[in-house]
């Protein structure tokens, strides 16, 4: 019984044949060996002939029968709908296969040994041998650099301050691979900032270059002026401590970009006006971070002047936009976007300071006839498609936090959901506030099951660590838990809060969720109250 799928398996009659062959090349006579005298020399070596014999004959057959076996599992290969693809097609399936932005040669080698049709395909596609890593050594470096051709290339250098580094190993890594500038198509630098590196960043890539990110080492409020590749046709910018001559840089280069990355700015920060002008220019924009971004009060009160935060300001379309995060920067930059960008397709969306006018619900009989605004639009979308919404008046009281992802993750990795923070002066005030704007987000449904299949909400109130002052005590309205039904799984209660109206109103029958009733809904959930001491 053949092993495996052959077309034509040995045969009995051939394996038999084999065997015969064995045995007549060792001069076997019935399949013992004539021995006279095992004790005398003659014996001992007529013995070591036949173990010699029997051993070049079996090295002999094991050798033939390896290579028969070769060649029918490369046969057997060939009948493998995979080796059926072109070659184009084989290489663009492996290319896709691992990740681009993190491999190694031994990546390549683990993917060329699954068999020879492989090998020869990573080892003869250029697109293979694109990634052009500090880190690699020189020969390794040799090697990519001749295997990729005349194909794009990825560069990146990526030091630390705990590396033991020299500045001139980093500088000379970076002048040798600007020897190929006009095939840059991603180039990814994190160190220290030098002069010569700038002069290399700023002379490269005109032609191909596409991805650029720049994270220069953190000094205290200071950021480095440099000048982006000209002419070089950028989709996606990241920049670290690493400022522009924006002025310039939005009239020719920061257009049609689809992301933007900008962090530590403190000196020499793009002004508001510029940046809404990079959003206008860039409509296919998919992601936009900005964190750590310091302006001036006069920025801010020449975009009050300007109109750029007024609500009937022209809207900026950004129908691409995936990820908006915003942290640390201007209050303006904060009401400005909020309120203007239109991006249908936004699943994640982080601000550590959300200006609490934009939740407020307009009134009943005022809504029916005014358009949605475009916060609204903006992340009722998020918050309706989230499995969980944690509403928080927690630490100090001097904060609402409104999340659908509590715990700490990176901020580089894609999680969906929303993040939103907003420091204030009466908690429990804006809590309802929060509470009114998510339950309006969350209604209508009318039947039991859109309700049961909806996001589970819980709230939490309170100082939650005993070192905080207990003076100031608050009230829970329980206008702000009526608002989250029929979607309230869990309310906890901290330091300083008094919950008593609250639970109470919880212990009263609700009334059955209908179209024609008050805004009081019905929830077959129980709901969890925990009282922290």
């Amino acid at each position: 019984m053949s092993c495996f799928a052959c077309p034509n398996p040995p045969s009995q009659e051939a394996i038999q044949q084999a065997l015969t062959i064995l045995q007549n090349s060792i001069h076997y006579e019935n399949g013992t060996v004539p021995l006279k005298d095992p004790l005398s020399n003659a014996c001992h070596s007529q013995l070591d002939y036949h173990i010699t014999a029997i051993e070049a004959a079996f090295s002999a057959f094991k050798s033939q029968s390896d290579l028969h076996v070769a060649h029918l599992k490369r046969y057997r290969n060939t009948l493998s709908p995979v080796h059926k693809l072109p070659n184009e097609l084989l290489s663009t399936i492996l290319l896709l296969s691992f990740d681009h932005r993190n491999y190694t040669l031994h990546t390549l080698q683990r993917l060329a040994r699954v068999c020879k049709a492989w090998h020869k395909i990573v080892s003869n596609t250029p697109s293979f041998w694109t990634r052009i890593n500090f880190d690699a050594p020189p020969h390794v470096l040799r090697l990519f650099l001749h295997k990729s051709k005349s194909s794009g290339l990825a560069i990146e250098c990526c030091t630390s301050s705990s590396d033991s580094v020299l500045p001139s190993k980093v500088e000379d890594f970076v002048e040798m691979t600007h020897k190929y500038a006009p095939r840059w198509t991603s180039f990814k630098y994190k160190g220290n900032a030098t002069q010569r590196i700038m002069r290399n960043i700023e002379s490269a890539g005109k032609e191909k270059l596409r991805e650029l990110s720049v994270h220069f080492s953190w000094h205290y409020r200071q950021s480095w002026l440099f000048n982006l590749p000209k002419d070089a046709p950028l989709e996606r910018i990241s920049l670290t401590s690493a400022s522009l001559d924006w002025t310039a840089a939005c009239k020719s280069q920061l257009r049609n970009l689809k992301s933007l990355e900008l962090k530590d700015l403190h000196m020499n920060p793009p002004k508001l006006h510029l940046m809404v002008e990079i959003l206008t220019a860039s409509p296919e924009l998919e992601s936009l971070v900005l964190v750590g971004i310091t302006t001036d009060s006069d920025d801010a009160s020449a975009s009050l002047a300007n109109g750029l935060l007024e609500p009937t300001a022209p809207a900026i379309h950004l129908s691409e936009l995936h990820s908006l995060l915003l942290k640390n920067v201007p209050a303006h930059f904060h009401t400005c976007f909020l309120s203007r960008i239109v991006a249908p397709r936004c699943r994640r969306l982080i601000d550590d300071a959300v200006p609490p006018q934009l939740f407020a619900i307009p009134a009943e009989e005022s809504s029916a006839q005014q358009e949605p605004r475009l916060f609204d639009l903006l992340t009722r979308p998020i918050i309706r498609a989230s499995p969980k919404l944690v509403i928080s008046a927690q630490e100090r009281l001097n904060h609402i936090r409104l999340v659908t992802n509590p715990e700490p993750s990176d901020e580089a990795s894609f999680r969906p959901g929303v993040d939103l923070t907003f420091e204030t002066d009466v908690p429990m005030t804006d809590l309802l506030r929060i509470s009114q704007f998510v339950g309006a987000a969350l209604s209508p449904p009318f039947d039991e099951e859109h309700i049961n299949s909806g996001p589970q909400v819980i709230v939490k109130a309170g100082k939650m660590w005993w070192w905080d002052d207990d003076q100031d005590v608050v009230i829970l309205p329980p206008a702000a838990l009526e608002a989250l039904h029929p979607y309230l799984v869990h309310l906890e209660i901290g330091r300083g809060v008094n919950g008593t109206q609250a639970v109470h109103w919880l212990a009263q029958p609700l009334v059955p969720l209908s179209p024609t009733n008050s805004p009081t809904r019905f929830t077959t959930d129980p709901l969890g109250i925990e009282v922290v001491p």
